[in-house]
């Protein structure tokens, strides 16, 4: 069995080598029909969130020019969806990209909030005046509309666990939907009015210790005993929100546990 402990350090070395702390990801699914909320059943993928936590979200989205300047490459005529680690939290960008033959866009789009204690914040709306200023809210209606020179969009947060965040299209003029992960794939969706799309917090990887104190790591999945494993926590992963029912390491749940 394995007795996982709780630890604030950093770095795990294995083998000499450094393993990296984490990577946050984002699990997005879709409904199978507007309202049926099927999302368990239709998880379409997950997207990795870009990391910005020096930067503000307004920074980040960079308006200029009557759109979007910001890192993520969009697609012409697509609704993107995006998650960024901001100074204000986990922020969710939606951004409706400029056609490339110059065609006029617009969008109506809901965003809702469950599980979310404090609600959520409109942080930009692109162009300013479209959709008013909104302040610990669970949900809302954005109305947008571009001419072919430009983008449009809007940025919400912070959404926080064990919130997630549920985002539709009531009207459109656009030719696909689709969510960016940090690590440059694209989701495709389903563009139809009504049919939400849930994003919520997938999957952390996490640096483990095993057994503490020895260098390299060993681990013996087919030995016999208990194997100590220390996880660590740092200013982005607290460990006392850890799920220990969902801790599993080569396939073996934790016999005992406690913080240190």
């Amino acid at each position: 069995m394995i007795n996982v402990l709780a630890k604030a350090f950093l770095v795990l070395m294995i083998s000499g080598a450094p393993f990296a702390a984490f990577a946050e990801q984002w699990r997005v699914s879709q409904e199978s029909a507007p309202g049926a909320s099927d999302f368990d059943d239709n998880v379409v993928g997950y997207i990795e969130a870009f990391e910005a936590k020096d930067t503000t979200a307004g920074d980040f989205y960079s308006y200029s020019s009557a759109s979007f300047q910001g890192p993520v490459p969009v697609d012409a005529g697509s609704a993107d969806l995006f998650m960024v680690r901001t100074k204000e939290g986990n922020s969710l960008f939606m951004v409706y990209s400029r056609y490339s033959g110059g065609q006029r866009g617009s969008a109506s789009a809901s965003v809702e909030t469950i599980n979310d204690q404090d609600g959520f914040d409109l942080l930009l709306s692109d162009d300013p005046g479209e959709a008013t200023g909104w302040s610990g809210v669970s949900s809302l209606v954005t109305s947008h509309s571009w001419v072919g020179c430009c983008s449009d969009g809007f940025v919400v947060g912070s959404i926080d666990q064990p919130g997630y965040a549920l985002v539709s299209l009531a009207s459109y003029q656009l030719a696909s939907l689709q969510a960016i992960s940090a690590e440059g794939s694209k989701l495709p969706l389903k563009l139809q009015p009504g049919r939400r799309v849930r994003i919520d917090e997938g999957v952390k990887e996490v640096s483990l210790d095993v057994k503490p104190g020895s260098c390299p790591n060993p681990l013996n999945a087919s030995k016999r005993g208990v194997t100590p494993v220390a996880v660590p926590g740092d200013s982005d992963l607290d460990v006392r929100d850890i799920d220990m029912a969902s801790v599993q390491l080569e396939g073996v749940s934790p016999r005992r546990w406690h913080l240190d």
